[in-house]
């Protein structure tokens, strides 16, 4: 069976790079580690708009793929998966902008998803709690990208599964599409 992917980039399929983004904006090179929650205005101790000039600064940069994201990545389109890519940088940048640095940098994508369709998607892939649980309600399969900034989510829902790398993303996907190749 086809799986419809719900997939973030920053955070997810690609890593910050916080020591270096930060020293070059701020002066002080942050690990990633330190960066204890989502709202980095609040880790950092920095405006709002200081957070979007960091932000803008990293929007056309080479991406640094997390391990194993770009492999897992045409292992789902091999699959004939869909991957709608749903992310915050468009915030910032044009559709045609986010389409052209995707298609640059070959990232395995079917669409660009500006506002998700409820119920339509079997996994949705995020680091932000936030946005998985205020985007899409009727998605069951959400799957956190473990990160500094995540790690103290509480989950009480229990809707949250927490994944630590693209091996185990492949993992949990492909098991729900076995088991339903078996229903």
């Amino acid at each position: 069976r086809v799986m419809n992917l719900l997939i973030d980039i920053d955070g997810c399929i690609c890593t910050y790079d916080f020591p270096r983004i930060t020293k070059e904006i701020f002066g002080v090179a942050v690990p990633n580690d330190g960066i204890w929650t989502y709202d980095l205005e609040t880790s950092l101790g920095v405006a709002t708009e200081d957070v979007t000039k960091m932000f803008v600064s990293q929007l056309y940069v080479p991406p640094n793929f997390q391990t194993g994201a770009m492999e897992t990545l045409r292992h789902f389109m091999d699959k004939g998966d869909m991957i709608c890519v749903f992310t915050n940088r468009l915030a910032f940048m044009l559709e045609q902008q986010l389409h052209e640095w995707l298609t640059k940098y070959e990232i395995p994508t079917h669409a660009i998803v500006k506002t998700p369709l409820n119920g339509v998607y079997d996994f949705h892939i995020d680091d932000s709690p936030r946005k998985m649980m205020n985007v899409d309600k009727h998605t069951l399969n959400k799957l956190l990208f473990n990160n500094p900034w995540n790690s103290h989510c509480l989950n009480i829902t229990g809707k949250l599964q927490r994944v630590h790398s693209w091996a185990e993303i492949r993992k949990v996907i492909d098991k729900a599409r076995s088991l339903r190749y078996s229903e």
